[in-house]
């Protein structure tokens, strides 16, 4: 991911082949679908969807990452903080919008701290069904 972030700094096209490339393919052949992506609420924005955002506290968003590869909470969260300094700098110079979004633009928002994946997902439907 870091290479490609790096890549994308000097090729805009990169970001604009991912973050749309795969839009007009999903809807097409899906008409009901989960998408994970950083930027899925802003390139989705003109399809009827259900956005949830998740999010958790610094802390454990770097305990997360170090776990997963194996380095120190430290090396995550400077790891981490440097990612999303590049990806804020790139959204704004592309599409000129703010990352981390606002979380008025979703129709659901959950802190994850603590909750495993199949709570939330009971949560969502739970919020879809209501």
């Amino acid at each position: 991911v870091e290479v490609l972030v790096e890549m994308a700094k000097d090729d805009h096209e990169i970001d604009r082949h991912i973050d749309f490339g795969f839009v007009e393919t999903i809807t097409s052949q899906h008409p009901f679908f989960v998408l994970d992506a950083r930027l899925g609420w802003w390139v989705l924005r003109d399809v009827p969807a259900y956005h949830v955002y998740f999010s958790c506290s610094d802390m454990e968003r770097f305990d997360r990452l170090a776990k997963r590869e194996g380095i120190t909470a430290t090396e995550a969260g400077d790891k981490a903080l440097v990612r999303e300094s590049l990806d804020q700098a790139r959204f704004r110079a592309l599409y000129r919008i703010e990352f981390p979004p606002p979380e008025h633009q979703f129709s659901l928002c959950l802190n994850t701290a603590g909750k495993r994946p199949d709570f939330l997902a009971e949560e969502i439907v739970h919020e879809l069904e209501s």
